[in-house]
């Protein structure tokens, strides 16, 4: 914001009203001077010295100028002339800066037939002037069709607008006036011209935040006093004007820009505050804004006492806001506003009461408040309360110890009282004790400035002893009383006898006498020996005055006489009631079906179970028991020990129901059993039930005890049959130990299936006895035990034999032949990390089963981290399945998404992980050989690394010497990978197309060393050519690719390789001569590589640079392909022992890039959303808007510009303007004017087609009604001097109207009547037609149509419309006439040939209507 030029304008705005009819005045006045002869225009000099005046009346001169209104308007008619035309003819400068010039050409034209003379009076005001800039000869003639040219200057004070005019004179007295004008968009801020406030409390601060937007142009403004005596701060941030402060002071805003005004009112007295200030703007507009706050001091009024309503009671209970609840307020004032009481009517403990008052904010400002209660200090009796002075009095005492447990609490506790709110409290009174209460509540307030606490303090407010506000008070009372309830009948006597078990109810009745509903508990009466007494319900609530029935509910446990109180609990209450009761209980009657249980015969250890039913002879539900009691005898066969058990010991017998109880005996000695079973109810036996059973053992022995076996191998299993004889009635269960007896027991392993069992009465059991040897030998004995269930000593079964030992056979296959040596031949032509496996043969020539177990000496294979599957094994077939055209997105940390080639890379990786570059992985490292079984042991060969590999395998089998198979492997490949393409070997490099002479491209290639060494790569480039040459002869002395040293550049001739290098071995030739295919020749241009020679370590990775230079010397190449090739030969600096043996150089097969590149010219791609491309197709109705014609249309077409080249490119748009077509560039870099596009990049470009009605109507009957086409190229030059052209066409599609019928005749209609024709109007173009329908002035009383104009759609909607014609012949005459219908967009004409006959012959009377 320019400071100087906001204040200049604020000191001089009280005197813009006269120095504008000053300026008016002088201008009128001023007489018009010649400069020189006629035709003259001021010189250069005096031009000049117009342009660089500035003095420091600049603003005052802006002040002027600003007001000025063009005189010529008025006269505009009086200086039209007929010879020159102006071009333009109006001057207009817009976005202009204060201070600065600005220059417009003008040209005059002679449009007359003869020469003429001119002369330009200047204007009126400083700030334009005018300078010749051309003329057509010196003599001052401007010959027809000639023109002059000047320049129309322009130097603005201030950012106010200008009018003036430039005055044109001949020499025949016609004057020509050439407005001059300097207008600029003016701000338009949204700021309103009141900035209120609001309300607030005297000695607080309220601050709002305004927002104000600009609608108008860009802006600066400034905020000002009205006849501020002192001159603004213009380095203040904010402005002070009485009680308000506004910040920012001044402020810049552009079109649409918005800001925040903060406005700041802080109030020292009450009232309202009013304050004028102006907003200023840079174009000398002021703004008039007002200030208005009120100021206020807190005021809270008691309005109301009364009864609480239930709806506020159920709100205070359940914490809700009384104040959403809407009520009739009743009003029950128990004293007078200014110092309400509250007495609570009396209640008893525990019983809340509730009442309401009703409170209002009179101020206009949000207060936050809180109830505290205190308790009074001295007793007052109520009737000092009505006396002058007595609330004072007990307002100052009380207002010093707070109460903290309080029988009194107020709903809502704390909140916000609104401004001007009506708030309603709920206080209750609730004590669980009996007495008498007094408390005072204090409404305290929160926040209240000082200045405003003490206006409030003089209207009655209180300020309490501990330093809080309280802006009302209220003495609260309440009393508690003691409960009682009334029994009928007092006691409670069933003489008469209750069943046993039995639920016997009594009813009795409840009186509540006190003021509050009474919550009481019975306590029920429980004895384990005579029964239970209950009230039901046990618990309620009775409101006072009522009665409520109860029942006494009996359940008696035995005979007897129940005396005892029943006592019931008063909540709130320290002493229950008592209700005495005098109750007889019957005995109980229970029955068994059978008269005893008997359990017959059954082994030791086992257990039998028997049912024995129980009946109830008695009304009621009864609580049995079973028990066994035992009955003494001398006799030793009989048992004296318990042994019965039951499934339910205890249960429930419903009234003269039945219960069926299981009964099981499980005796523990041999013997028999006599005892009885007694059914217990109540504690008391009432029914006893004889038990008897008989125990005995079982007997078991084998059929043959000795087993033989002449011919058994080690560790072969030997399969015999044993029977087992059962001599007794009684089932028994036999187990046979897994521990041997005998000298022979440590070689021998013995089974028995099954080897535990059942054996029944009288049964003979087959069993199979397996038996297995370790040793070779004669084995004359081993012992099985087997020890029978119920017998004192078990059986032993002895086995004896003779065993032989173990012998194998190895031979070796390729999976189809047979070698005839035992020795792993691989062959020589392996790949890289690709399996190669050959297969050994175990045969096993004895009946013994054997361990296998396989290793090799040099190149094992690492453990994997999973054992593979079948379908995850490498080069493992797998069965083929349908491609599916969606698969699901792998993710690489899950193994049940990896691919076949991830799951076999992932697999040798883990193989190969120790580093060695070859394994062997043997499928099969150990295995169980079986009796005269033969073993195929697949054993596969993984590499990743080059060279000739030896290893032995050691075959071992428990029990025989070991055997070792020689091992040869040879493999070649490359085990570098490239990581853009992960393959090895080679790769291509396309460069793609790029443009002549631009800077060098490089592209960056990772290399990846897969193997487990450091490998050197030695780089040399190629350039592929066509010749006869076939082969290159290489010869070289020593290594022919030593190892360069640190600091040494590759390509100089510090760089060349050494003939004797450290790393030459002395097995190599002094010197060698090699031959290899010739493909092309070594060239460092256009691609070169760095560096020529790199490291790759171990498992490591490798960056290798090629640059591509199209120079001009590639242009022989353009739009063709150049083609290269780079080499890279292995070395490696440590080889292995003679275990692997790796060819290095030459002797390898090298790493290739194939590189391609192209030159070409700069292109670029124009795409465009629609469909139709470049192309675009519109109906004519686009000119008709709300039926109505427009004379412009506009369409606006997005495009994408796009580099479809590989450099980038720089480049301007250009178009053959004809007036309709105009791009614009949206955003895009440029350099030296020219926009910048990289490869692949876009921009976004529109293209505004302009057709104004006019236009299209000349073409429409230029091209006789049919369609309409415009088109227009767009070209792109580059910097190169290349052009790119793009064609742009539109085409409007022009609507026909065809009629129906041209010719209507009437015929003859008798007068008065009307006849009526249709004439159907159809299009059947692609565009609406507007149509009007034009009548002859004469013949519009005899003809008339129900419409004159009217839109016929297009034929894709139905292209049909009706005009109905109407004849009214007036008189008796012959009509003849004709009617137009005009296309009002193409401009063509229809006519429409009437006829018709008039007449008052009354035969045509009763024609009304024809068609």
């Amino acid at each position: 914001i320019e400071a100087e030029q906001l204040a200049c304008a604020n000191d001089n705005i009280q005197s813009r009203l006269e120095l504008r009819k000053d300026c008016i005045a002088e201008t009128e006045n001023r007489p018009i001077k010649s400069q020189g002869r006629v035709g003259s225009v001021p010189s250069d000099r005096s031009s000049n010295r117009r342009i660089s005046t500035a003095t420091s009346t600049n603003q005052l001169k802006t002040l002027k100028t600003s007001s000025f209104t063009d005189p010529t308007n008025a006269n505009s008619q009086s200086d039209r002339c007929s010879f020159f035309v102006a071009e333009p003819h109006e001057i207009l400068f817009t976005n202009y800066q204060a201070g600065k010039t600005y220059e417009l050409p003008l040209t005059l034209r002679n449009v007359s037939t003869t020469s003429q003379q001119l002369r330009i009076l200047p204007p009126h005001t400083s700030c334009f002037s005018i300078c010749i800039d051309h003329f057509p000869n010196v003599e001052g003639f401007i010959a027809p069709g000639m023109h002059c040219c000047y320049k129309v200057r322009f130097t603005p004070e201030s950012l106010a607008d200008y009018a003036d005019h430039i005055k044109v004179v001949m020499h025949t007295g016609a004057s020509l006036s050439v407005p001059l004008k300097g207008m600029r968009p003016a701000p338009v801020l949204s700021l309103s011209c009141v900035l209120d406030c609001g309300f607030c409390f005297t000695g607080s601060v309220k601050t709002i935040s305004i927002e104000c937007s600009n609608n108008g142009g860009v802006g600066n403004f400034l905020f000002h006093i009205p006849k501020a005596e002192c001159a603004v701060d213009n380095e203040s941030s904010s402005l002070q004007i009485g009680a308000f402060i506004i910040s920012p002071l001044k402020f810049h805003l552009s079109p649409g820009d918005t800001t925040k005004i903060q406005l700041s009112f802080s109030p020292v007295h009450e009232g309202e505050h009013l304050e004028d200030l102006n907003l200023v703007y840079d174009n000398c507009y002021v703004q008039c804004i007002q200030l208005r706050g009120i100021a206020e001091h807190v005021d809270i009024r008691c309005l109301s006492t009364r009864l609480s309503l239930a709806h506020e009671i159920a709100a205070f209970k359940a914490e809700e806001n009384i104040n959403n609840i809407v009520s009739e307020h009743s009003s029950e004032t128990e004293g007078t506003l200014e110092h309400p009481v509250i007495i609570f009517d009396p209640t008893n403990p525990g019983q809340p009461i509730f009442k309401t008052v009703i409170m209002e904010n009179s101020s206009n400002v949000d207060v936050q408040f809180q109830w505290r209660l205190y308790r009074p200090l001295t007793e007052l009796p109520p009737s000092s309360l009505s006396q002058p002075g007595g609330s004072e009095l007990l307002l100052a005492v009380s207002s010093t110890i707070e109460s903290k447990c309080s029988a009194f609490s107020v709903k809502p506790q704390h909140g916000t009282f609104k401004a001007g709110e009506t708030k309603i409290f709920v206080f209750c009174f609730l004590s669980d004790k009996a007495g008498k209460y007094e408390d005072l509540a204090h409404l305290l307030v929160f926040n209240i400035p000082e200045l405003c606490l003490k206006a409030s303090l003089k209207n009655g407010a209180l300020l309490l002893s501990n330093g809080q506000f309280s802006a009302v008070s209220i003495q609260l009372h309440g009393c508690n009383e003691h409960y009682s309830l009334e029994f009928t009948p007092p006691v409670i006597s069933i003489l008469e006898g209750v069943p046993f078990g039995a639920e016997v109810r009594k009813h009795f009745k409840i009186f509540n006498p006190n003021n509050s509903i009474v919550e009481y508990s019975w306590n029920s009466y429980a004895d384990n020996v005579m029964g239970i007494v209950t009230v039901d319900p046990p618990t309620g609530s009775i409101v006072p005055g009522s009665v409520i029935y109860c029942e006494l509910v009996i359940r008696g446990m035995q005979e007897g006489l129940i005396l005892a109180n029943l006592l019931c609990s008063i909540k709130h209450s320290d002493n229950p009631l008592q209700l005495h009761m005098e109750i007889y209980i019957q005995p109980a009657v229970v029955c068994a079906d059978v008269p005893s249980l008997d359990f017959g015969l059954f082994p030791l250890g086992y257990s039998r179970a028997l049912q024995l039913p129980i009946r109830s002879e008695t009304k009621a539900t009864l609580q049995y028991e079973l028990r066994q009691k035992l009955i003494p005898s001398q006799d030793k066969d009989y048992m004296d020990c318990p042994c019965l058990s039951f499934a339910a010991p205890r249960g429930e017998l419903q009234p003269y129901g039945n219960v069926s109880v299981t009964v099981e005996c499980k005796p523990e000695v041999i013997g028999r059993l006599r005892s009885q079973l007694e059914i217990v109810v109540g504690n008391k036996a009432v029914r006893c039930v004889e038990v008897r059973a008989e125990v005995q053992r079982p007997i078991v022995h084998l059929q043959n005890c000795w087993i033989h076996e002449p011919g058994a191998y080690v560790q072969t299993k030997v399969v015999k049959q044993v029977i087992i004889v059962n001599e007794t009635f009684i089932p028994t269960q036999f187990t046979w130990s897994s521990q041997l007896l005998g000298q022979s027991s440590k070689y021998c392993e013995l089974q028995i299936s099954p080897p535990t069992g059942r054996i029944g009465s009288h049964e003979s059991l087959s069993l199979s006895l397996t038996a297995k040897w370790s040793a070779e030998g004669v084995h004359p004995e081993a012992v099985a035990t087997c020890i029978v269930q119920g017998m004192e000593n078990p059986l032993f079964l002895c086995i004896s034999a003779e065993v032989f030992g173990i012998s194998v056979h190895y031979s070796v296959n390729d999976g189809t032949t047979e070698s005839k040596s035992l020795c792993l031949n691989f062959g020589s032509n392996n790949s890289l990390r690709k399996a190669s496996t050959m297969f050994l043969k175990v045969t096993n020539t004895s009946a013994i089963q054997a361990s296998l177990s396989l290793h090799v000496i040099h190149f094992p294979a690492s453990k994997p981290p999973t054992p593979p599957s079948a379908q995850q094994m490498p080069d493992c077939p797998t069965p083929r399945r349908n491609k599916q055209l969606l698969h699901r997105t792998v993710n690489i940390s899950d193994s049940a998404s990896r691919s076949k080639d991830q799951i076999s890379s992932d697999y040798i990786s883990a193989l190969l992980r120790e580093g060695r570059g070859a394994c062997f992985f043997i499928d099969t490292a150990s295995a169980e050989l079986l009796p005269f079984e033969s073993k195929t042991i697949a054993i596969t060969a993984y590499s990743d690394m080059w060279g000739e590999y030896k290893d032995e395998l050691i075959c071992e089998v428990k029990g025989l010497a070991s055997v070792s198979i020689p091992i040869k492997y040879e493999v070649i490949g490359c085990p570098i990978l490239f990581q853009t393409t992960a393959s090895a070997g080679q790769t291509i490099l396309r460069f793609g197309f790029h443009t002549v002479d631009s800077s060098p491209i490089h592209r960056v290639i990772k290399l990846k060393n897969s193997s487990p060494f450091e490998i050197r790569i030695d780089w040399e480039m190629f350039n592929s050519i066509q010749d006869d040459k076939m082969l290159d002869l290489v010869h070289f002395c020593g290594n022919p690719f030593p190892r360069q040293q640190i600091g040494q550049h590759v390509g100089t001739e510090e760089g060349k390789p050494s003939m004797s290098d450290d790393n030459s071995t002395d097995c190599q030739p002094s010197f060698r001569v090699i031959l290899k295919p010739h493909e092309g020749i070594r060239a460092d241009d256009p691609f070169r590589i760095y560096p020529q020679q790199m490291l790759l370590p171990a498992h490591g990775q490798g960056v290798v640079d090629i640059a591509f230079h199209p120079t001009m010397a590639t242009l022989h190449a353009l739009g063709q392909e150049i083609v290269s090739y780079a080499l890279g030969y292995f070395s490696i600096d440590q080889q292995t022992s003679n275990i692997a043996h790796r060819p290095t150089g030459y002797d390898t097969e090298p790493l290739r890039i194939n590189i391609n590149a192209g030159i070409t010219h700069p292109m670029l791609s124009l795409e465009s959303d629609d469909e139709d491309g470049l192309h675009f197709i519109y109906p004519a109705s686009v000119f008709i808007q709300e039926k109505q014609l427009v004379k412009r249309i506009e369409k606006t077409h997005h495009f994408v510009l796009k580099n479809s080249g590989m450099s980038v490119i720089s480049f301007k748009i250009e178009n053959e303007s004809k007036g309709h077509f105009s791009v614009t560039v949206v955003s895009c870099k440029q350099e030296n004017n020219l926009l910048c596009l990289k490869p692949n990049e876009s921009i976004a470009v529109t293209v505004l087609f302009s057709l104004s009605f006019v236009d299209f109507k000349d073409r429409c009957r230029c091209n006789e009604f049919k369609e309409v086409c415009f088109a227009e190229r767009i070209k792109a030059v580059f910097s190169n001097g290349f052009k790119q052209a793009f064609e742009l066409s539109v085409k409007l599609d022009v609507p026909k109207l065809v009629l129906s019928s041209t010719n209507l005749e009437f015929g003859t209609v008798f007068l008065g009547r009307t006849c009526e024709s249709v004439v159907l109007l159809s299009n059947n173009t692609l565009s609406d037609a507007l149509w009007s329908l034009c009548i002859p002035s004469e013949f519009q009383s005899v003809l008339s149509a129900n419409s004159n104009n009217g839109i016929v759609v297009s034929k894709q909607k139905s292209g049909n419309e009706s005009i109905h014609l109407r004849f009214s012949p007036s008189s008796e005459n012959i009509y003849k006439f004709v009617a137009f219908l005009h296309n009002e967009i193409t401009g063509e004409i229809h006519q429409i040939n009437i006829s018709g006959t008039g007449s008052a012959n009354e035969k045509f009377s009763d024609t009304w209507q024809c068609t």
